[in-house]
């Protein structure tokens, strides 16, 4: 439960990576 909830962090702070990246574009 807990590892899943990491990993939903980390996908999450990966897609915001990737908006910032593409707003940068």
């Amino acid at each position: 439960m807990y590892l899943s909830f990491i990993n939903m962090l980390i996908l999450e702070d990966h897609y915001c990576l990737h908006c910032i990246l593409c707003s940068f574009t």
